[in-house]
């Protein structure tokens, strides 16, 4: 419970604690409707404190003591909050425009309603609470905590997020076009049918998260990436199916295990990417950029690469079966113990590949380069097709089958 104060006997506690050189203790004080703007409330203990209605504009609140404290309805207009404690505040109806909430930690607040525009929130810690109709236009919230929270209906396109952490959160549907989310921690992130295109997300972590009862993967299914900057990003284990990703650049990129079945990659960057395991199945790669990336045991069954680069790419143990791979670039390429069976790949260039103990039966070779192409273990059959003038059973070390 929390005993009423008079604005005298306010200041006269705050003039006395300072006089003993000690941080006045307003807590569990009820201070309702009370003008207090411009004021120096500086290090003040407002905890468990009622303050709804109160006027508190330009006030400097520095540091300041609110855990628990019911703020409701209070104007902050360009208060200073920096690195104040609000957990577990009502500040619902409340007008924090252009606060500085530097590094304050806003936990379990309930800010249905309130205004953050303008407001710096960078370093802000809001994991838990409430942000229903919460107004965050031009709101800075680098590097600030918004782990699980529900973000689905909000409207952040001009916001500031680079280097927030967004695990877990619910990001359904959302629309940030061209939309800055360099560094963003999105592991686990609910992103289903997004809308990100031209989205920058450079350096931005999408990993799957794993805890000790649950394993969560982010959920990318029908986002729109198209264009996006999606260089060095972490996606491991993440689902893409049915994303659009057209002319995105995914260099660098570690994508073990991601799902990309059926998914259009028409143009796609895909250089030194981490693609292991990936499932890539029926996927449409034409003219992607491949070069040197990782593609180990990853499954390209079926997929349409005509006209992509796989120069100097990790192919090995990979499965291409029924791939269309004609004018591809595998020049240099590792394809030992690959599954090219029933593989189109005429014309394709496999200068200086290494197709030791790869599968070759059904494959189409015809007007394929393979000068300096090492062969040692390959398995072919009656119905491969070789480019004209060569003969299989004159080159040392393949076996027909």
């Amino acid at each position: 419970m929390s005993s009423p104060i008079s604005r005298e006997a306010l200041f006269q506690e705050i003039r006395s604690a300072r006089e003993r050189r000690k941080s006045p203790d307003l807590s569990r004080k009820t201070v309702k409707d009370m003008d207090l703007s411009q004021e120096d409330l500086l290090g003040a203990n407002f905890q468990n404190s009622d303050l709804r209605g109160c006027t508190l504009k330009g006030t400097n609140l520095e540091n300041t003591n609110f855990k628990g404290a019911n703020l409701q309805d209070v104007n902050l207009e360009g208060a200073d909050l920096s690195g104040s404690d609000l957990e577990g505040c009502n500040l619902a109806g409340a007008n924090l425009r252009g606060v500085d909430l530097y590094g304050c930690n806003l936990k379990k607040c309930d800010l249905t309603r309130t205004d953050f525009s303008k407001a710096n929130m960078q370093q802000c810690d809001l994991e838990k609470a409430t942000l229903y109709s919460v107004m965050l236009h031009d709101a800075d919230l680098q590097r600030a905590n918004l782990s699980g929270l529900d973000l689905h209906n909000l409207d952040l396109t001009t916001t500031k997020l680079q280097g927030a952490t967004l695990k877990e959160a619910d990001l359904s549907g959302i629309e940030l076009p061209d939309f800055d989310l360099t560094g963003v921690n999105l592991q686990g992130a609910n992103l289903q049918n997004a809308k990100l295109h031209n989205v920058i997300l450079q350096e931005a972590d999408l990993t799957k998260t794993s805890g000790l009862f649950r394993s969560r993967e982010t959920n990318l299914a029908g986002t729109d990436l198209s264009g996006a900057n999606l260089r060095g990003i972490k996606l491991q284990e993440s689902n893409l199916s049915q994303a659009i990703l057209s002319g995105v650049d995914l260099s660098e990129a570690q994508l073990q295990k991601v799902k990309l079945a059926g998914v259009n990659l028409q143009g796609v960057t895909f250089q030194q990417a981490n693609l292991q395991e990936a499932d890539l199945t029926g996927a449409d790669l034409q003219n992607a950029n491949l070069t040197k990336a990782n593609l180990q045991s990853a499954r390209l069954k079926q997929t349409t690469s005509d006209g992509a680069s796989f120069q100097q790419a990790d192919l090995a143990s990979c499965d291409l079966y029924a791939a269309r791979l004609a004018g591809a670039s595998l020049a240099g390429a590792n394809l030992q113990q690959t599954n090219l069976q029933a593989a189109n790949l005429q014309a394709a260039n496999l200068q200086g590949a290494d197709l030791q103990q790869a599968d070759l039966r059904d494959a189409d070779l015809q007007q394929a380069d393979l000068q300096g192409t090492c062969l040692i273990g390959t398995r072919y059959n009656a119905a491969t097709q070789w480019p004209a003038g060569f003969v299989a059973e004159l080159v040392r070390g393949i076996t027909a089958q």
